[in-house]
C-alpha cells in the first residue's frame, strides 16, 4: 500500500479521531483525583491515561518523576504548570526520603515546599516551569522534556558525599563542581551525543 492508500483508509474515521482528540483536552467527569477522590486540578500528560490529581497527590505520585510536565485546570482549559508548584522536591542521599539533618522547619518535614510568588522573578510573561526562583535551594535541571527548576534537599550527614557526587548518583551531571546550580540529565546528554554522532556520520 502507498501512503495515499493509508490516508484513504483513515478518512472514514476522521470525525471519530477528532472527537477523541478533543475529549483528551477536557477534564474527566466527575473531576476527581484519581488517587484520593477529592476534587482534582492537576493532570500529567506524561503519565499514561494522563490522570487527574489533587495538588498533594500530584506531588506524592511524582516524587520520583520530577521531569514530568504537569498541567493545571484553569476553569476552561488546562494551562502549563510545573511540579515545583505542587511542592515536589528532589531528595538526595536517602533514596526519596529527606535527610534527617536537612529539616529546617516542621513544614519542610512534611515533604512539602511552600510556594511563595515573591520567590520568583519576572513571572508574569512566562510559563511556571520557567519561573526562576530566587532561593539557592533550587537547581536548574536540563532534560529532554524541557528546562526545570526543582528544589533540592541535599544529604547533610557526616559521611555525605560532595554535592556533585550526590547529583551523579541520581543521573544528574553537574555543570560545575563547586556549588553546582545547573545540571543535565543523562537522557539529555545521551541525546546530545547521538545528535553529534549523526552529524559526523553525515
Amino acid at each position: 500500500q502507498t501512503q495515499n492508500d493509508y490516508i484513504q483508509e483513515w478518512l472514514p474515521h476522521k470525525e471519530e479521531f477528532m472527537k477523541v482528540l478533543l475529549d483528551l483536552e477536557a477534564p474527566p467527569k466527575p473531576q476527581n483525583c484519581a488517587r484520593c477522590g477529592v476534587e482534582g486540578g492537576y493532570r500529567c500528560p506524561d503519565c499514561i491515561h494522563q490522570p487527574l490529581f489533587c495538588k498533594e497527590c500530584c506531588r506524592v505520585t511524582h516524587q520520583g518523576l520530577l521531569f514530568h510536565r504537569v498541567q493545571q485546570w484553569a476553569g476552561n482549559f488546562f494551562k502549563e504548570s510545573a511540579l515545583h508548584m505542587t511542592g515536589a522536591e528532589l531528595h538526595l542521599g536517602h533514596s526519596r526520603a529527606i535527610c534527617p539533618l536537612d529539616l529546617p522547619s516542621a513544614s519542610h518535614a512534611s515533604g512539602t515546599c511552600p510556594i511563595d510568588r515573591k520567590e520568583w522573578e519576572d513571572v508574569d510573561d512566562m510559563p511556571p516551569h520557567l519561573w526562576r526562583p530566587v532561593r539557592s535551594k533550587y537547581l536548574t535541571m536540563v532534560d529532554v522534556t524541557r528546562v526545570h527548576f526543582i528544589p533540592v534537599c541535599w544529604c547533610q550527614c557526616k559521611d555525605a558525599k560532595a554535592y556533585p557526587i550526590q547529583l551523579l548518583r541520581v543521573k544528574l551531571f553537574p555543570a560545575t563542581f563547586e556549588k553546582p546550580s545547573t545540571t543535565f540529565t543523562f537522557a539529555v546528554l545521551d541525546d546530545f551525543m547521538r545528535d553529534n554522532q549523526d552529524e559526523l556520520l553525515q
